[in-house]
């Protein structure tokens, strides 16, 4: 029995060996063969575009965010930049603050142009502003239309970029932006002159009717006629009867009429007396005024006297009578 399985594990062995050899000689690598692969030349593409940005995150809402577009093109392309948004514009949700554009010729004559900008943004904070693709127009110089002088143009779009704004502040605070100042606008001065104009015309209109309204009330109330005293009064109604002309040529008597009654008036006004009615002695009996009243009641005894004499022997005495008369208020003033 012993036998039988020792020779059992002996044939076994042989078995393993002689399939172990075998599989080492299948797995052997055969002998590679060198071939040289002819690899044609890869054309490029006559315009290549790359957007640099110095990060994509750590921006904040009003932050100046700067960005820079490369094109290069080959030397038989011809480039139509048109579609570039400018300082002032918008480009999707960025505004434009600056823009630069410039251009170098390199070596092989591939001229490289560099779009430099400097964008903000304000709005809701999103987590992912994105940079959306610019349309840049290229030609070929053999697709010149002679004819129309104008090139076929073909429309190339550039990558997108994304842009991370944080929803907080920073921790310090960043430099503000200097204040541009007001615009001015010289269109303002043709708005605003119209305007003075017509509010200048409508202030002298109105303060002219209520000066002319303030004067015919004054008038009509007898406002201004309470201000003045008895002798100012007189001494007004005398000065416009002598620049009134005699309502008589041949008769001197109503004008010495007429400076008696005025001379009453001012008497019964100043006095209380009722000197319409008395006779000069009766109102120098009854007066016991100053010196001045006494001299008023002389000048209306001169009237009284002058109205009873011959016209060619009072002609001058009237003259007297007015401007002694004058003379009188106006001390008496």
């Amino acid at each position: 029995m012993k036998t039988a399985v020792l020779i059992l594990c002996v044939t076994l062995a042989g078995l393993l060996s002689v399939w172990g050899v075998e599989a080492f000689i299948l797995a052997e690598p055969e002998p590679e063969v060198e071939t040289k692969a002819e690899t044609a030349p890869s054309e490029r593409f006559p315009i290549v575009t790359r957007i640099e940005l110095p990060r994509d995150y750590g921006f904040f809402i009003g932050d100046e965010i700067p960005l820079t577009v490369i094109i290069e093109a080959s030397p038989d392309v011809v480039l139509d930049l048109v579609n570039l948004p400018r300082t002032g514009e918008q480009h999707g949700q960025l505004e434009i603050r600056d823009f630069k554009l410039t251009s170098t010729v390199g070596a092989d004559r591939t001229t490289t142009y560099q779009a430099a900008y400097r964008m903000q943004y304000f709005g809701i904070a999103p987590f992912t502003l994105p940079f959306e693709p610019l349309e840049i127009l290229y030609a070929a110089r053999q697709d010149r239309d002679e004819v129309a002088n104008a090139y076929h143009y073909k429309s190339l779009f550039t990558q997108s970029v994304s842009i991370n704004i944080s929803r907080i502040g920073p921790y310090r605070p960043t430099p503000a932006l200097e204040p541009k100042g007001p615009l001015h606008d010289q269109r303002t001065a043709f708005f605003w002159i119209p305007i003075i104009g017509g509010a200048l015309c409508m202030v002298a209109a109105f303060g002219g009717w209520g000066w002319e309204y303030w004067q015919v009330w004054k008038q009509g109330s007898g406002a201004e006629a309470d201000t003045l005293t008895a002798a100012e009064r007189t001494l007004e109604r005398l000065r416009r009867s002598e620049a009134t002309p005699a309502p008589s040529a041949d008769s001197h008597a109503p004008d010495v009429s007429h400076l008696g009654a005025i001379v009453r008036a001012y008497l019964q006004d100043a006095c209380g007396v009722s000197a319409y009615t008395l006779t000069p002695s009766e109102l120098a009996a009854r007066l016991e005024a100053p010196q001045q009243v006494q001299d008023v009641v002389g000048l209306l005894q001169r009237c009284e006297t002058l109205k009873y004499q011959p016209d060619e022997t009072s002609e001058a005495g009237e003259h007297f009578l007015w401007e002694e008369a004058v003379t009188l208020f106006e001390q008496l003033d």
